[in-house]
């Protein structure tokens, strides 16, 4: 049995209000804590006042429901979704979208703060299941890339195809953070170069990986996750991968045993054809990179049997 049936959950009933409130304010004490472990005091110590809600100090003695809900939302960005490897780190939004029953509200505050009339039962049914579903605290860890930085203006490639190829097999290579990939394809005689040629500029992150060495000794490296959105930055065109087989938005990896997340190097494609006075230009930008691994605490209040 968890702690949360000493505090009436599943369904709190008719409870007295504190009782169930200061259930759910020690549970979300308990996500707080096993991500901020130097941060906050023994729970024995926490402080109980009528409405206790969960403070960024780490104490329950901040009244209000609304309190509740903000502290939900600033715990979100430490704990990933276990239940969508599409979504694989929860918003608000989808933490409340899997926590809702079939027919209840999307959000309901109660007019005051007890458990009577029922909206405010569901409400407090709701943020247990909210709570409860908080269960893979992400410990955030390095990442590292190769990146490619090539250019071909020599006269030579007759395609753009094969102007890619020598500069990807002839660029430099460094390493970054970068995940980004830029592609510029130059008619050749726009350059000055015999008729039929093509030159290029490109940078490409042709390896994504974490070293394992990095890693807490707890965990290994196919339990790694790189997750980031890739925006396209060619507006006027439709987003385009380059074979990299990224989709646009958001994109999740995991690491294989060696620590190696994706490499796209002998995948990449050719951007499109330049023409006489027309350049082409691709490529995607990289944002909100996350790169981490999901653990499995030991929580008091974890309900493994019952809803969520």
């Amino acid at each position: 049995m968890s702690e949360w049936a000493k505090y009436g959950f599943p369904d709190p009933g008719l409870m007295l209000e504190q009782h169930p409130m200061e259930g759910l304010c020690r549970a979300l004490y308990e996500r707080y804590a096993c991500v901020f472990p130097n941060d906050y005091p023994p729970a024995d110590t926490m402080a109980i006042d009528p409405v206790p809600v969960m403070t960024e100090t780490g104490r329950l003695n901040v009244r209000g429901w609304e309190s509740l809900d903000n502290a939900i939302r600033r715990i979100l960005p430490y704990y990933t979704n276990h239940t969508d490897p599409k979504e694989p780190l929860w918003t608000w939004d989808t933490l409340l979208a899997a926590a809702l029953r079939k027919g209840e509200l999307r959000r309901i505050i109660p007019d005051t703060p007890c458990l009577e009339p029922t909206p405010s039962l569901i409400w407090a049914s709701q943020r247990y299941r909210m709570i409860n579903l908080l269960q893979r605290p992400k410990i955030d860890i390095p990442y590292h890339t190769i990146v490619i930085e090539g250019h071909v203006h020599t006269g030579i490639p007759s395609s753009i195809l094969e102007a890619m190829e020598t500069a990807m097999s002839q660029g430099t290579e460094t390493n970054g953070r970068s995940l980004d990939v830029y592609i510029n394809g130059i008619y050749g005689p726009d350059h000055g170069w015999r008729e039929g040629s093509y030159c290029i500029n490109l940078t490409c992150c042709s390896k994504a990986f974490v070293s394992p060495a990095e890693l807490p000794k707890e965990y290994s490296a196919t339990k790694c996750h790189l997750s980031f959105t890739a925006v396209n930055t060619n507006p006027d065109c439709p987003f385009n991968n380059f074979g990299t087989g990224l989709t646009e938005g958001r994109n999740t990896f995991t690491a294989n045993e060696d620590g190696v997340f994706f490499e796209n190097s002998s995948r990449l494609s050719p951007p499109d054809t330049p023409t006489p006075g027309r350049q082409t230009y691709g490529g995607f930008r990289c944002t909100d990179i996350a790169c981490y691994v999901a653990f499995e605490p030991d929580f008091l209040f974890l309900d493994k049997t019952g809803e969520p």
